[in-house]
């Protein structure tokens, strides 16, 4: 009976082809056909496959339309994003159902496994048989030199790996919308149409997100557990050479950095499969199992060897903002109740400053703006409103602004600031930043790049630059919030680390 059971157990955990839709699902451990809770999970798992078959039939046919065309980006990414989640979801599902009938098959056989059989062939045709074996957990070695337990692991693992290749096929899926959603981002040429395309490149990021976690959840145990236990096998088989390049060959394994790409898990596991490849085939050589070492290089061969090392994708956000300096025009104010004073709509991403000269309870007559454009109002929460003058990209345009303002009669102008959606007055905080400043800019061999000249030039017009060696200085500041201002925007220069630091008065 042993040797029954443990086919049974390696047939089942090999792998099987869904059953046609309508055909009653097959049994596959004798001695559970009457189990009426055994036969309907089979059932339950039956039908989630072919609804399984059917959502990636579409999907499949989606991405290749996708990959050719991606007209009306943004509708169809979507359309492909939630046919993804039902897809995830389902596998959610089907994970369930197979943990509770994988539970049960186990249980039945673990049970049985190791129970006494009577013996009916001579010990020279039962070596000769096992000899024979194309599946290298049907010898005897290794039930002899495992628990029950870690047997029953190295034989999960084979069904382990269909699941573990439903996530990376899940995972190319999403990386190609990640991939496509950054591209309509690079074109899209209005905030909503960015805005609606930023959103499926979330939502990917998400999706992949979801996914490692589950891939890792189910593979990255797993793998460490065989590594452990075919390393023990083949130090009990005396194959210390073998053992010895092989843990070299797994300390040498790649690694990735996780700023580089996507998924560090998923670029790591092809290498990883080919690692267990080459643990069970020095198994086999050292059991002598010809016919087992065939099986192993055929699946090998067969099995997908495209990287998974996909590069990270990362959108910088567009800044859909309407730069404008204050002006005082020759005419007086452009606004009046044809054109009325605008309301101000500020991106959720990026910086930009304004100045703020008021915030009243009603709305409020153009006259009082002293001829100012352009001027911009927002609605508060509590039904006030707030009124700006000018939109700045740097901090310290929004301070020229001030002076400028305060010049032409503006009582109490004050320079604001929002940061990825959130809004600061920067008044308050500008007087904790006083002091004495400068940037830093060191390792710079010859000259001071001309990008860098019209960044100060833009951001800090009466700022001197200095150089004292390799190292260049821009200053000084009075204010922290200016300098830091100017580093940002200095930042983006590649090979070049500037910093702000504070100078004793």
């Amino acid at each position: 009976m042993r040797s029954f059971y443990i086919l049974a157990l390696v047939s089942l955990l090999v792998g099987w082809n869904a059953p046609v839709s309508g055909q009653s699902p097959r049994v596959r451990v004798e001695g559970l056909e009457a189990d009426s809770v055994y036969r309907e999970l089979l059932q339950t798992e039956q039908r989630l496959r072919v609804e399984e078959d059917s959502l990636l039939s579409t999907i499949r046919r989606e991405r290749e339309l996708l990959a050719r065309d991606t007209t009306d980006l943004s509708r169809r990414s979507q359309e492909l994003i939630a046919q993804e989640q039902a897809v995830f979801d389902l596998r959610n599902r089907m994970g369930v159902v197979a943990t509770r009938i994988n539970a049960m098959e186990q249980d039945y056989i673990l049970k049985n496994l190791f129970q006494p059989e009577p013996v009916s062939m001579s010990m020279s045709e039962s070596v000769t048989n096992s000899l024979q074996t194309a599946d290298l957990l049907d010898f005897p070695y290794f039930r002899e030199n495992l628990t029950a337990e870690e047997y029953s692991q190295l034989v999960e693992g084979k069904t382990l790996a269909q699941e573990v290749e439903r996530w990376v096929e899940a995972y190319r899926s999403a990386y190609q919308i990640l991939t496509a959603a950054a591209e309509g981002y690079a074109v899209a040429q209005n905030p909503s149409e960015a805005d609606s395309v930023y959103q499926i490149y979330r939502a990917a990021i998400t999706r992949i997100g979801q996914i490692e976690s589950r891939f890792k959840e189910a593979w990255t145990p797993h793998f460490n557990q065989e590594i452990y236990l075919y390393s023990y096998l083949l130090d009990k088989l005396n194959r210390t050479d073998a053992l010895a390049a092989l843990n070299e060959k797994a300390r040498d394994r790649q690694v990735f950095d996780l700023d580089r790409v996507a998924s560090v898990a998923l670029a790591e596991y092809p290498e990883q499969r080919a690692l267990l490849f080459d643990y069970q085939l020095a198994l086999a050589d050292g059991l002598n199992a010809s016919a087992a070492a065939e099986s192993l290089r055929r699946a090998q061969r067969s099995v997908q060897q495209e990287a998974l090392d996909f590069p990270r994708v990362e959108i910088q956000q567009k800044e859909f903002i309407s730069f404008a300096s204050v002006s005082f025009p020759e005419g007086g104010s452009p606004y009046n109740t044809e054109n009325p004073i605008p309301e101000l709509t500020i991106p959720e991403a990026g910086t930009c400053y304004s100045v703020v000269v008021g915030t009243f309870s009603q709305r409020q007559a153009v006259s009082i703006f002293r001829g100012a454009a352009p001027v911009y109002f927002q609605r508060l929460p509590d039904g006030q409103w707030r009124y700006f003058v000018g939109l700045f990209r740097t901090y310290g345009d929004a301070e020229e602004a001030v002076q400028q303002l305060k010049e032409a009669g503006f009582r109490r102008p004050e320079p604001v600031r929002w940061q990825e959606g959130q809004y600061t007055n920067l008044t308050a905080e500008a007087a904790e930043n006083e002091g004495l400043f400068r940037i830093e800019i060191p390792g710079i061999g010859g000259e001071l790049p001309d990008q860098v000249r019209e960044i100060v030039a833009r951001s800090a017009p009466t700022k001197e630059i200095t150089r004292v060696g390799d190292t260049f200085y821009i200053g000084t500041f009075t204010n922290r919030l200016h300098a830091d201002d100017v580093m940002q925007a200095l930042s983006i220069l590649s090979n070049l680390t500037p910093t702000v630091e504070e100078l004793p008065e």
